[in-house]
Parts: structure tokens; C-alpha cells; sequence
């Protein structure tokens, strides 16, 4: 049913997903992780179906039968969403993710050497259900947007990472925190 809400839960973690917009739209309409260039460089066009990368507001889909590292080390990527399977690295000081809906990171996650995840808008929440590591990094809810970071193990490295909620609604949950 066009709008439906369902709950999944995913290791224990109950997560309310809209059937048409959540995650049909993530498949349907998104771009595709094939691993068909290096197999682990985010900005390798040849690693997304299409061999096209992945454009300012499109949906993401990282799921392969193999098991790459994949590794954002260059620009300022902004998605609608994204669902990530495989382990996911954003890393090097200006380099950002941000997602403006529903994302799911259901996999080892780390953020480092200055990098920055983004959650932005109301709409803009992301769920971080495995591993995550944060060393030197920031982390930003903006605008209402909603950062939950499960099995959080935090390294500080030579900077501190900085956990920033702006705005009405915005907050970075660290419920879950198992090592600081």
C-alpha cells in the first residue's frame, strides 16, 4: 500500500521504514554498487552500474556478493538516501557524506582523519546498526535530522571528533556507545 509503515527489526533494533519510500525507492530508482573498477574507490565510475557516479540527490544501494571496503576519500557527496552492506570508510579532512532521508549503514562504518557525516532535514535520519568507528571526525544533525550511531567505538587520534545537533528535532544518539 503506497505510503504504508512497517517496522523490521535488525539485530534488535526496531526501525519504522515506509514501503514505498524507504526502501523500494532505494532499489528501484538508485544507483548500484557492481565493484566493476578497482572494487573499492567510491569515486571509480566503474565500480556503479552504469559505470556513472552516483549524482547530488540520487539513491544509493551498496550490496555485493563480495565483501569490498568501500572508501569515500574525495569531495562532498549530498544523497537522498543510501542502504550500505558492505563496510563503509569516509575519510580525509573535507570530505563529506551527507544524506537528506532515511539511510541505513548495516555494516562495519568508520568516519576519520576530518571527514563528516551529515543527517540533514527532517527527514534526513541515519542509522548506523554495526561497528562504528569515529577517529578525528565530525559528526552533524542538522535541521531535524536524526544520527544514530549503534556499537559506537570511539578513537579520538590527534584531533578530538566533534557530535554536532543544530536545529529543532536535530540529535546524534550514542544510546548504544560500548567504547570510548
Amino acid at each position: 500500500t503506497a505510503g504504508a509503515k512497517f517496522n523490521a527489526s535488525i539485530n534488535g533494533l526496531n526501525t519504522a521504514f515506509s514501503t514505498t519510500t524507504d526502501v523500494l525507492g532505494v532499489v528501484l530508482t538508485g544507483v548500484f554498487w557492481d565493484g566493476g573498477g578497482d572494487g573499492t574507490s567510491w569515486h571509480d565510475a566503474a565500480n556503479w552500474n552504469e559505470d556513472t557516479l552516483p549524482a547530488n540527490g540520487n539513491n544509493v544501494l551498496i550490496d555485493v556478493n563480495a565483501t569490498p571496503t568501500v572508501l569515500l576519500s574525495i569531495g562532498n557527496v549530498s544523497l537522498q538516501k543510501l542502504y550500505s552492506n558492505e563496510t563503509l570508510t569516509i575519510d580525509g579532512t573535507g570530505v563529506s557524506l551527507t544524506l537528506a532521508d532515511n539511510s541505513l549503514i548495516d555494516t562495519d562504518f568508520t568516519v576519520r582523519n576530518g571527514a563528516t557525516l551529515t543527517a540533514a532535514g527532517v527527514n534526513g535520519h541515519i542509522e548506523a546498526i554495526r561497528s562504528v568507528t569515529l577517529s578525528a571526525s565530525n559528526v552533524i544533525a542538522s535541521g531535524g535530522g536524526q544520527v544514530v550511531l549503534n556499537a559506537l567505538a570511539y578513537h579520538g587520534g590527534a584531533q578530538a571528533t566533534t557530535l554536532r545537533a543544530t536545529g529543532t528535532g536535530s540529535r546524534v544518539n550514542l544510546s548504544s556507545i560500548n567504547n570510548v
